[in-house]
Formats: structure tokens, C-alpha cells, sequence
């Protein structure tokens, strides 16, 4: 996967950048990164991360809605600058419903010492095809949300509210279209 964070602006708050965010997470030094998934024939170009760059919640959700390429999947990534938010777990779901999805223990980052620094993640998501398990390029992608929690139940509750703020703001484009 390749990331582009960005680089010329300091990190803003957590709820600046995405009001509907967990109450004890708002005042986190937060910074949307940009990141590709790519299919066997994708390609990424610098322009791109130019290009693909958001620096809100609505921005990058209306990016995910309405921006479809041909062998690239996007994702957002509120990522925290500056701490480690110690999240130990994810809860990895469609955006549209929670469904039977449960809290999985989130994996650490750096070669296993430390923690993954994003409180969220919302991302284009196309089932996986062939052999190396690439994203389908021919599907539309539906939009999944992965959230963070220190314990499993927060975790659920941190999905149940990032999720219920990004249906509003989607709801929104929607009506602006």
C-alpha cells in the first residue's frame, strides 16, 4: 500500500478535521494520510497524492463516494501525530451496516514495536481477486470503515459513532449532488 501524509500543514485536532469523532479523541494531533490500494494493473503517480489529498472528514468521504479509478482503491486514514493512541483493537465493518462483524486484535506496526497510529480508517473496498488477492478492478467498490478501541467494546462503540457521523455527512453529499 502507498502513503503520502501531509506534509505541509501541522497536525490539526482530531475533531477539527472529523467533528463526529469520539469525544475523547478530539484534541489529538490528527492528520488525514492518503493511502492506495492498487490491483494487479494499478499504477499511482505523484500527481496523484496531489490530487487524492483531503484534509476533512467530508472531503475524503466525498472522494471515496464519488471518485472511481480503474486499479486504485483509495483510503483515509486519521492518523495521530506526535502520540501513540495505544489501540489495541479494530472493528473492521461496511460503512453501511455493522452486520455480524466482531473486534479483532489490531495488529502492531513498525516490525511489532509499536502500535498503529490511526484512530480510523474509511476506504474503498472491492473483494479480493486471483491469485495475489489484489482488489477486483471491475466492481464498484463499496466503503468500509476500520476504528480503533483499547478494548473491544470500545471499539464497537468508537465504530458506532464514527459510522453514524459519516452516514450523516454521506446522506449530505447525496442532497448536494
Amino acid at each position: 500500500m502507498l502513503t503520502a501524509a501531509n506534509d505541509e500543514v501541522w497536525p490539526a485536532a482530531a475533531g477539527v478535521l472529523f467533528p463526529g469523532i469520539p469525544a475523547r479523541w478530539a484534541n489529538l494531533p490528527t492528520e488525514i494520510v492518503l493511502r492506495f490500494r492498487l490491483t494487479e494493473r494499478g499504477g499511482v503517480t505523484g500527481s496523484m497524492f496531489e490530487e487524492y489529498r483531503r484534509d476533512t472528514a467530508i472531503s475524503a468521504l466525498d472522494a471515496l463516494v464519488n471518485c472511481r479509478l480503474k486499479y486504485v482503491m483509495l483510503t483515509y486514514a486519521f492518523t495521530v501525530r506526535g502520540a501513540t493512541p495505544m489501540l489495541a483493537w479494530d472493528l473492521d465493518a461496511p460503512l453501511t451496516r455493522l452486520g455480524r462483524n466482531e473486534p479483532h486484535r489490531r495488529a502492531k506496526a513498525y516490525g511489532g514495536y509499536s502500535w498503529d497510529d490511526s484512530l480510523l480508517e474509511v476506504y474503498q473496498y472491492s473483494r479480493p481477486v486471483g491469485f495475489g488477492g489484489s482488489p477486483g478492478c471491475c466492481s464498484d467498490p463499496s466503503i468500509r470503515l476500520r476504528v480503533g478501541g483499547r478494548t473491544p467494546q470500545e471499539a464497537v462503540e468508537n465504530w458506532a459513532t464514527c459510522a453514524k457521523e459519516l452516514r450523516c455527512l454521506k446522506r449530505l453529499l447525496r442532497k448536494e449532488a
